[in-house]
């Protein structure tokens, strides 16, 4: 009797024993990393023959190429996955949702990505996030805004990328933003700084911009400015930028031209000499009028009203006209509202040294 509960007992562990692959399998075709025998990282070379599933519960980290759609959705049955890499030479099939806000670092490498909308309607956790070799040509902030704790977004080897639009409102967790080689990038429009308030990275190698946005002085948490190769021109926001950050960019030259007797000079000076507003000619804003006091003006509600001040700087002085409520006012046909104070649409620049302001506006007078 007893030999027989033995076999009893042996029997109904055998049939309670789990099924499937041991932990430490590695599907086929991929090349896995093993931690303590257990699988944490997988590279796939194509990944239509890969079998995911939930026997790979240690697995963190996947780098596939040419996924098709059913392969993508069956990713989302790895609850470990955090770190996914996908290369694409064809088009890249849309990222689920499942598993788009479970990922912390995405890097997306496709020749044939042409926008990152398709990102936008997911949002989650991600915290880092890479694209290279892609045909975008105006990067969307705005589609980025749904991945609230996004740190570190990288753009590398982008010929056609030549815009970056702001988002809609900050993005006050990003830190690190690199836009490299972009040659097509000419210019960077102050309001995408202005959004990003705790910048602490910058990488514009690559990139054919002649200067630096002006906005780089208001980002208290700079620390590190990576510039284009090539020399930039010496104007006054470049010489204040590196007086307040002498470490920044303490060995940067810089160009200045000038005619003398109609020929065109070219001189490269020590962008970060003190000397160097001097030589610019640079000044503070002023007010033009010598009569400094206050004026009142008084209009009904729902009324228009024109606003006027001189002001004298060098380079030019941007205005902006701003409520006790801290908004600032928009042109008639032209601005939207900013509820916070800075925030300027990019199409708007000074030009001339002396400006006079003038704001239009039909909003309700308080």
């Amino acid at each position: 009797m007893a030999g027989l509960v033995l076999v009893l007992v042996g029997a109904c562990l055998a049939k309670g024993a789990p099924e499937g692959p041991p932990p430490s399998f590695c599907p086929d075709p991929c090349t896995c990393t093993r931690e303590g025998g257990a699988v944490v990282g997988a590279a796939c070379d194509g990944g239509e023959g890969v079998v995911w599933g939930r026997a790979l519960a240690t697995l963190e980290e996947v780098v596939v190429s040419d996924c098709s759609a059913a392969a993508l959705a069956s990713l989302a049955t790895l609850p470990a996955l955090t770190h996914l890499t996908l290369v694409a030479t064809a088009p890249l099939p849309p990222l689920p949702c499942p598993l788009l806000t479970r990922l912390t670092h995405l890097t997306l490498a496709s020749t044939s990505l042409s926008s990152l909308a398709a990102l936008h309607r997911c949002g989650g956790t991600l915290q880092r996030l890479e694209v290279r070799g892609s045909r975008v040509e105006v990067l969307e902030l705005e589609h980025l805004a749904p991945f609230t704790l996004l740190e570190e977004l990288t753009f590398v080897d982008h010929p056609l990328l030549a815009s970056v639009r702001p988002p809609a409102r900050p993005m006050p967790r990003l830190r690190a933003l690199t836009l490299a080689g972009a040659p097509a990038l000419r210019s960077l429009c102050g309001a995408v700084l202005a959004n990003l308030p705790n910048l602490d990275t910058l990488n514009l190698t690559g990139t054919n911009l002649t200067s630096l946005p002006d906005r780089l002085l208001h980002l208290p948490h700079l620390a590190t400015l990576l510039p284009p190769p090539h020399p930039l021109a010496c104007t006054c926001h470049l010489s204040k930028l590196l007086l307040l950050h002498p470490n920044l960019l303490p060995h940067l030259t810089c160009t200045l031209v000038t005619e003398e007797g109609g020929v065109v000079v070219e001189q490269a000076l020590p962008a970060s000499s003190p000397s160097l507003p001097a030589t610019l000619g640079c000044s503070a804003p002023s007010l033009a009028s010598s009569n400094s006091s206050n004026s009142t003006l008084s209009a009904t509600a729902s009324t228009t009203i024109t606003l006027d001040c001189e002001v004298e700087a060098v380079p030019a002085g941007q205005l902006l006209w701003v409520t006790p409520r801290q908004r600032v006012l928009r042109r008639w046909g032209g601005w939207r509202w900013h509820p916070w104070l800075g925030r300027r649409p990019c199409r708007w620049t000074t030009r001339t040294q002396r400006t006079t302001s003038r704001r239009r506006t039909g909003t309700r007078i308080s």
